[in-house]
């Protein structure tokens, strides 16, 4: 599972996912972030060996710091189909 990630480091262990939020240097909630997020809690989800989801800072001075909301050259980032799917919506727009 940890090598689908660019922003996330994971492992799981007697039922425990425990993610890294890895995403220097700051760890700036941008759209990799997101994109990797929704992907493992997707994944996650039905999961039935995983009880528990620990989240920890690869930074020790930053958990996730600000939203960076720019989707700089791919304005539809958020309208791929894969997004559309992991989020369960059927609209090409994310809800607002």
């Amino acid at each position: 599972m940890n090598d689908a990630y660019t922003t996330l480091r994971v492992s799981r262990e007697a039922g425990i996912a425990r993610v890294t939020l890895d995403n220097p240097p700051v760890n700036v909630l941008a759209l990799a972030l997101m994109r990797d997020l929704r992907h493992l809690l997707t994944a996650l989800r039905d999961d039935d060996s995983v009880s528990v989801i620990v989240f920890d800072s690869a930074n020790p001075e930053f958990f996730i710091d600000h939203v960076d909301m720019s989707l700089g050259d791919t304005p539809d980032a958020l309208d791929k189909p894969g997004w559309r799917a992991a989020a369960g919506r059927s609209s090409s727009r994310p809800r607002t």
